[in-house]
């Protein structure tokens, strides 16, 4: 892969990490309208404890498989329930 692939590779799924992180600021942030504050609060510290502490659990789980475009795929449909549950 030459270095124009690898830019752009780099920028499409740096975009792609951002529009991800801020929908779920979104919807997370939506969700004062509908629920005590306390609520939303609980629910931001589990979405950020999983999220954060399940990464290096899955990485690693990743590496030992040493398949990271399987688990990419594998992936693909849990973040498009994750939208529709919230």
């Amino acid at each position: 892969m030459n270095l124009r692939h690898r830019l752009t590779l780099l920028i499409t799924l740096g975009l792609a990490h951002g529009v991800s992180d801020g929908s779920a600021g979104l919807l997370l942030g939506s969700l004062t309208h509908t629920l005590p504050l306390a609520e939303v609060g609980a629910l931001v510290l589990l979405y950020n404890g999983l999220a954060f502490g399940g990464q290096p659990v899955v990485g690693l789980i990743t590496d030992r498989v040493q398949r990271p475009r399987a688990a990419s795929l594998l992936a693909r449909p849990w973040l498009s329930e994750r939208s529709e549950v919230v």
